[in-house]
């Protein structure tokens, strides 16, 4: 119950579509929100999104993505409302795009720290645990395991924003190789 305009439509249908799966006797996972800390500006100018309204919901529509095709839609109307993206918006969508792929791969927190990507693995990660392995094994200078749930990868020192969100969607890219295929 409540008012959809006081959480918005996408939450709104966000909880009812898994309230009703909940109800039919399928399955629900618990949703997985990671934690990115990347040291990367990522935010939407108010030069370039002058009215806060607008701010503010294009923070919620993208922080309510789950697909990268919702992110290119957003992206597309900002450029088509406001212009080319800055700098910090074009960072703001890398990691919205990093985050998504987070999800899918349910890691619950990567942290940067000029070097090292550091992943915190949900226990629910779709992750095969053997190729992970073989793949840390395959690249012992790129990946390191830290059973049970902590996953390293070893970088080159990075050189900017934009290689750093690059270099994030290119492990995680990695690693979706890595992924058990679901039995429906």
């Amino acid at each position: 119950s409540g008012h959809i305009a006081e959480i918005g439509y996408e939450l709104y249908t966000k909880l009812l579509a898994r309230a009703v799966r909940k109800l039919s006797g399928k399955s629900v996972e618990d949703e997985i929100d990671p934690e990115l800390k990347l040291m990367v500006e990522a935010f939407l100018p108010e030069s370039y999104v002058p009215e806060a309204g607008a701010r503010l919901d294009s923070y919620r529509r993208l922080s309510s993505c789950t697909s990268e095709e919702q992110i290119e839609t957003i992206d597309s109307e900002l450029v088509d409302r406001f212009g080319p993206l800055p700098p910090e918006a074009k960072h703001l969508i890398g990691i919205m795009r990093i985050k998504v792929m987070a999800q899918r791969l349910r890691i619950a927190t990567i942290t940067f720290d000029g070097r090292i990507f550091a992943c915190q693995l949900d226990k629910s990660t779709p992750l095969d645990p053997t190729d992970v392995a073989k793949l840390a094994a395959q690249k012992p200078s790129r990946f390191r395991l830290h059973p049970p749930d902590r996953l390293l990868v070893i970088t080159e020192a990075s050189s900017g924003p934009e290689s750093i969100i690059d270099e994030a969607r290119n492990f995680l890219s990695e690693l979706e190789t890595c992924v058990t295929p679901r039995i429906p």
